[in-house]
């Protein structure tokens, strides 16, 4: 792709993320070149396809970021101090926040892979970017959730870009979506035997 080896005002950080700063005072918005492929904005979630320019909103708070088709972006769900301990300030230290709950924003469209600090791996394995029309936790059909979701299995919400599902704590598990006549669109996978906790995943389609 010529288009990409004569890019100079975006770049990419490891294999899924691309970022494109703002370089020209005062603007709002830019043009983007996304590489041939499924890419997702950070910010709507909305997907896009590769191969051309794409005109994005770029707000002086915010840097347009994208993630690849297959991308997993693992992240802790609570707002960490990673320098000196404040009390009273609200944040998380990084030590409770590596034995709490982890959420998991997974970019639906190709098979990708993400190896955690902890020496375990999530797999993605499928190249369909459909939503799914059921999803099962260890073969077992998740519901939709009730008035909690705290160490619950169930489906958060759907919507046309997302659905959001939680899973209690867990050292390992295979998170399936199957396609309407029951065939398989996408599995996620987590091996390796890390410290059982709960995640709350994110599949964008």
């Amino acid at each position: 792709d010529l288009q990409v080896a004569r890019e100079k005002t975006a770049f990419l950080l490891g294999p899924g993320l691309l970022v494109a700063p703002v370089l020209a005072p005062a603007a709002t918005r830019r043009r983007v070149y996304l590489p041939a492929g499924r890419w997702y904005s950070l910010a709507d979630g909305a997907p896009r396809e590769g191969g051309r320019e794409h005109e994005v909103a770029a707000p002086l708070e915010e840097i347009p970021l994208f993630a690849a088709a297959g991308a997993i972006l693992p992240r802790f769900q609570s707002e960490l101090e990673t320098l000196d301990r404040c009390s009273g300030c609200g944040l998380a230290d990084l030590a409770a926040a590596e034995r709490g709950p982890l959420a998991l924003a997974v970019y639906l469209g190709a098979s990708g892979s993400f190896a955690l600090y902890d020496g375990s791996e999530l797999a993605l394995e499928g190249s369909v970017a459909s939503p799914p029309a059921a999803i099962l936790l260890d073969g077992k059909l998740l519901g939709a959730c009730g008035t909690t979701t705290a160490g619950v299995d169930c489906v958060v919400s759907r919507g046309a870009h997302a659905t959001v599902v939680t899973i209690g704590s867990r050292d390992a598990f295979a998170l399936v979506g199957r396609h309407p006549n029951g065939n398989e669109l996408v599995a996620l996978r987590l091996r390796g035997g890390p410290p059982a906790r709960s995640y709350q995943i994110t599949l964008h389609h």
